[in-house]
């Protein structure tokens, strides 16, 4: 059924994408604290224990998208010109040797902890894709990696940022409908990406299509299983109502992987440093906006995020952040 929600054209949604279960209301009557979006939304998740898919009812039409980041911040950068080149995606001192030591324990997930350029780590350089590349700052230092860097995203400013820096083409637009030529990529990163798609199956498959066989496949996104989340209910930061169209646990995003043609699965989750910090603070924020009050507080943050680091180290998938690694 379509409705008008506050003027976004909208469609109800009571089945999961990925299993076909029902889906119970998780929360409702959720508004956008953070750009103030128009709209009432809810958040269902799948009823099966197997999977757990949270997605957003109802789900704004395709053509109705925009309207959902009109005072949404874009990925355009920030920094004085020529900071983001100094940006570094490698560890160094005793982070590496940590991360070092975790690859050999826990030999079989070694990727998640090999987290250097996006879990590319490892790999010869080859053709790179990133969906959802923002200023292009990643693909700037993958390509003085010695990677072949092309970016994709819909904001034309960011791409416009993203083309100008050396080594790095990119467009505009989405990845279904792009028609890459077949096994035409080493690796596709998506970072913070997927939660965001109106279309996750249908880009996935895509993704499988452009990869080479052996390719690699990294996607970074909130985790719906996370301390944060836990916490804060509905007002975690991670929820992002109604830019959010998917959130995913790792049993859900591990099935939508398998059913679309990947295998050798490596899946963890990652408190996620600053990122985690700032994720946590502003659901303090939000709880303050919304409620007026918070169980949390900032002086919390630290050893939350140290909890979600040890648990996480014992395959307690709670970090803010769950990373999944495939190849095609």
């Amino acid at each position: 059924m379509v409705l008008d929600n506050a003027g976004v054209l909208s469609a109800t949604k009571d089945i999961c994408d990925n299993c076909g279960s029902h889906g119970a209301n998780l929360y409702v009557d959720l508004h956008d604290h953070l750009f103030g979006s128009p709209g009432t939304w809810n958040l269902r998740r799948c009823d099966s224990n197997s999977c757990g898919l949270v997605w957003l009812d109802p789900q704004p039409l395709p053509d109705q998208l925009g309207k959902l980041y009109s005072s949404y911040y874009t990925h355009v950068e920030t920094q004085p010109a020529g900071a983001a080149e100094h940006v570094s995606y490698e560890s160094r001192g005793m982070k590496r040797v940590l991360k070092n030591a975790l690859a050999l324990i826990f030999f079989w997930n070694a990727n998640i902890y090999r987290s250097d350029y996006l879990h590319l780590e490892g790999m010869r350089p080859g053709r790179l894709l990133e969906v959802g590349c923002g200023d292009g700052a990643f693909l700037g230092a993958a390509a003085r990696k010695g990677w072949t860097s092309f970016g994709l995203d819909f904001d034309a400013a960011a791409v416009a940022h993203a083309s100008k820096r050396p080594g790095v083409i990119a467009d505009v637009g989405e990845l279904v409908g792009k028609e890459y030529p077949g096994a035409s990529f080493d690796a596709i990163v998506m970072n913070n990406v997927i939660e965001h798609l109106r279309n996750p199956r249908e880009t996935l498959i895509e993704c499988r299509r452009i990869l080479r066989a052996g390719g690699r496949l990294v996607m970074i996104t909130p985790n719906s299983d996370s301390l944060g989340r836990n916490l804060f209910g509905r007002n975690w930061r991670g929820l992002e109502p109604p830019r959010h169209l998917y959130l995913y646990n790792s049993k859900a995003l591990r099935n939508l992987c398998r059913q679309t043609g990947f295998h050798d699965l490596q899946v963890g989750s990652s408190p996620g440093g600053s990122s985690g910090r700032e994720i946590l603070s502003a659901s303090i924020d939000i709880s303050l906006k919304s409620v007026g009050s918070s169980s949390v507080r900032k002086e919390d943050i630290s050893g939350i995020l140290s909890k979600e680091y040890l648990l996480s180290l014992l395959g307690v998938f709670v970090g803010e952040w769950l990373v999944v690694i495939a190849a095609a």
